[in-house]
This record gives C-alpha cells, structure tokens and sequence, in this order.
C-alpha cells in the first residue's frame, strides 16, 4: 500500500536534498560530495573570511541574528562583514594555534659541530645554561664520561620543559661529531638541581638524526630513559 495511504510521503533522499545531486548518478554525487568537503575545509581555515562573506550577504539572516552587536548592520553589507571578520579573526588565531601538534617542536634546527654551537644553539632556542660541556659521573647510560648539561628551567614546577630543545640539538651536535659521547641534562637553580637528570644515548639522538625515528618516537624514549 502507497505511503500517502497512510497519511505519511517518504522523505527525500539524500541526492534529492543536496545541491548539485542527482539520484541514481553515482559518479556524479561522489564528486559532488568531495567538492563539498574541499569546501568545508578552505572554509575551516578560512573561518573569519568566510563568516565575513556570510554576515556580509545576510546569508541566512545572519546580519539580523548578530545586529544587536555594534557597527553590524541588520541588512549586511561590506561594513559589517568586515567587522565580523576581524573579530572573528581575533578569535580564531589563538584557536588555531592552540591546535598546533604538540609532539612537534619549533626549535630553530641548525649545524651543531661542537660543543660552543651547542651551547649557543640552546640559549638562541630560549634554554638558559649553566655548565655545557664533559663531565664525569659516577654512572650514567652508555659510559662515565657525558656531555653535561646544567640549565635554569623557566617554569620550575615544570623543571623538564627544556628537555625538548635541549634533545634536538644534542642530536643535532652527535650527527656532526664522531665518537659522541651520552648526555645527561639536569636542571638546576641557584643552590643546585631541582630535579632528577634526563639521559640520552648518542645511538638513539642518531636514529632521531638519521630519520630512524621520528620526533614524537624520539621524546617518548627520552623521557622513558633515553636509550
């Protein structure tokens, strides 16, 4: 029995609601469906533009939705779209940058072929150092001798913040250096350390160096013990 004998009318397909669509041209409607999602994303980063085109045109009443707010004029125009994409601009800056894939550093890379370069490299990547350069311990993972590494924490309750920088440019210096010798990095203030030591084998700065491994790998068995 027909739908409409019940009182009810199916609802449209999907190829039926979507501009563009055609029902039963496959092909069509895929390439349809990727041109949208293409959309989406330059739409994504480029959020406040397009909220400005939108506000703008009153696309959807948008300009008389947001016309309680100062300068926007509740039929649109190129004033308010402009005022909106500022403000939303202002927004969406921070927004993205918070997103930024935190396994990934923004230390500046650079030829380190010696102990000066890495010590410069470090306080130039904002890792403010005490002592840099060979140290005797007692015991440390790969050998008695270390490169060592005293450095003041900006945020002393997170005294291993640096441990970062300091790892990339430690592999930095073991690629330009034959027989690197093992780091130790320990954080220290005014009367001493703060904190246990962070090691580092060369073996394992060189599989980072070499592109064995990659950064988020790398840290990962740094801060598991850095071999």
């Amino acid at each position: 029995m027909a739908a409409e004998e019940h009182g009810r009318t199916d609802s449209p397909s999907i190829t039926e609601r979507v501009p563009g669509m055609r029902p039963g041209e496959t092909a069509r409607n895929i390439g349809v469906g990727y041109g949208y999602f293409l959309l989406a994303l330059v739409a994504v980063l480029f959020f406040p533009l397009a909220l400005g085109i939108i506000v703008g045109n009153n696309y959807a009443g948008a300009a008389e939705k947001l016309s309680g707010a100062p300068g926007i004029d509740p039929s649109g125009g190129v004033k308010s779209g402009a005022i909106v994409a500022v403000v939303a601009l202002f927004v969406w800056v921070p927004f993205i940058q918070g997103m930024e894939d935190p396994s990934v550093s923004n230390v500046e890379s650079r030829s380190v072929s010696n102990i000066d370069e890495f010590e410069q490299a470090l306080e130039d990547n904002g890792v403010e150092t005490g002592y840099v350069g060979e140290t005797e311990m007692e015991y440390v993972v790969g050998g008695d001798t270390v490169t060592g590494v005293d450095y003041y924490p900006q945020d002393p309750t997170n005294p291993h913040d640096e441990i970062r920088t300091i790892a990339i440019m430690y592999a930095e210096l073991v690629d330009s250096t034959d027989g690197a010798i093992s780091l130790i990095a320990v954080p220290v203030d005014s009367e001493g350390p703060v904190a246990d030591g962070t090691s580092i084998t060369s073996n394992l700065a060189q599989q980072y160096a070499d592109g064995d491994i990659s950064e988020e790998e790398y840290m990962d068995r740094v801060n598991s013990g850095g071999v």
